[in-house]
């Protein structure tokens, strides 16, 4: 759900100007108008207003002192009556008092008697009145989001993210200071509340759910980026959240068809001997001639590159490598290769995938079942390469 705060309502009335419609200019126009009022003044910049915006710091505490001084309200007042009203966007304006009004209506941590003030504003007082009304009354909302309580409904949407947000990257769950801190909110990509036109645009890039009330239609979004595309749920945004629930629910197929398979343990002894090859050793193997791979890899010049050079490197130690163990009967090739080739026919069978996508899914797959960390993954993607030279990984094109 929204909330009301400092965020959101940058977020939202920037998208009422014309000038300062940016989100620094924005922030500093209307703060501006409080912290000029103040002895020391106090000025806002892009970073502090950034620092806002991404819900990192709360409103400057003389501020929220401020705002019970009856002098320091009217001339707030006074000044987007006279100043802030000059950038209002007579197309965009209403909207975005629509859509706060609707925010502050929304809120359960404001008290009745500020909401029944604040919607008296907006019906009956001119909109620089009203946004400096809503001002006041935001500054000394919570804009920081310090709780540590994921709901069980809340774990599917960070677990398929991978708790970083879709569309910055930016860790949606924060260890600061040895706490715990959400720094998210679980968002419809296509919400009935969202005005008809903005419908009407969405729907012409992908078809609306038929029910908006599922899983498929809900998302994590960073604090920020949630108040952005709340705020401004734009057809690219919209595009973009559609291609990363599409890649969720691929990702949750292909981990369904890689949980079938068991990679033998014995394998980590090679992958260990890779790992800790010398400069000196590795410069000695023999290369191998990797037309088979260029047979098998017609479509990815940078794959079949990196394959080629791979095999041409390591081939002969790992084949080696195998040699012994199966002579000492510690394991067994023709098992774990079968196991290799029958992960990649699970892959390919499903038809979601290019060729480096299976390569990456195959390193993965195998470093997991291997318990290695992502930084193993370089020696996990050579004994890959290994594999699509020597079976069938990668089926080879006929002519």
């Amino acid at each position: 759900m929204d909330r009301y705060n400092i965020a959101e309502y940058i977020t939202i009335v920037k998208k009422g100007l014309v000038s300062s419609s940016g989100q620094g200019p924005a922030g500093m126009l209307l703060l501006g108008e409080i912290g000029s009022l103040l002895s020391p003044r106090i000025d806002f910049d892009d970073t502090k207003i950034s620092r806002l915006c991404k819900h990192i710091n709360e409103v400057p505490v003389e501020i929220v002192r401020a705002i019970s001084d009856s002098s320091i309200v009217l001339n707030v007042i006074s000044g987007f009556q006279t100043y802030v009203a000059r950038d209002f966007n007579p197309i965009t304006i209403d909207n975005a008092c629509h859509r706060l009004i609707t925010l502050i209506n929304n809120e359960p941590n404001l008290h009745t008697d500020n909401k029944n003030l604040l919607n008296h504003s907006y019906l009956n007082d001119d909109r620089a009145t009203f946004l400096a009304n809503a001002l006041i009354h935001v500054v000394g909302m919570t804009n920081t989001n310090d709780s540590i309580d994921t709901t069980y409904e809340e774990i599917p949407y960070l677990s398929e993210a991978n708790n970083h947000c879709p569309l910055c990257g930016n860790d949606l769950v924060r260890n600061i200071r040895g706490r715990r801190n959400a720094f998210y909110g679980i968002t419809k990509v296509y919400d009935e509340e969202f005005d008809d036109e903005t419908k009407k645009e969405l729907e012409s890039v992908h078809p609306a759910p038929s029910s908006i009330d599922t899983k498929d239609n809900r998302i994590a979004l960073c604090l920020s980026c949630y108040s952005d595309y709340r705020a401004n749920p734009t057809h690219d945004t919209y595009q973009r959240l559609i291609s990363k629930k599409q890649s969720f629910e691929r990702n949750s197929e292909i981990d369904a068809a890689l949980s079938r398979i068991d990679v033998e343990k014995s394998i980590e002894k090679i992958i260990n001997d890779l790992g800790n090859l010398s400069s000196d050793k590795a410069a000695g193997l023999l290369p191998l001639d990797p037309k088979e791979i260029k047979d098998k890899i017609t479509d990815d010049v940078i794959l079949r590159d990196d394959v080629t050079h791979w095999v041409l490197k390591y081939y002969k130690f790992i084949e080696q490598q195998f040699s012994n163990l199966d002579s000492s009967g510690k394991t067994r090739f023709k098992v774990i290769a079968n196991q290799v080739s029958t992960a990649f026919e699970s892959l390919d069978a499903l038809e979601l995938m290019n060729q480096q996508e299976i390569f990456n899914r195959l390193s993965l797959w195998m470093a997991d079942d291997l318990g290695y960390s992502l930084d193993m993954i370089s020696v996990v993607n050579i004994m890959i390469a290994f594999f699509v030279q020597n079976c069938e990984v990668f089926h080879e094109i006929s002519e």
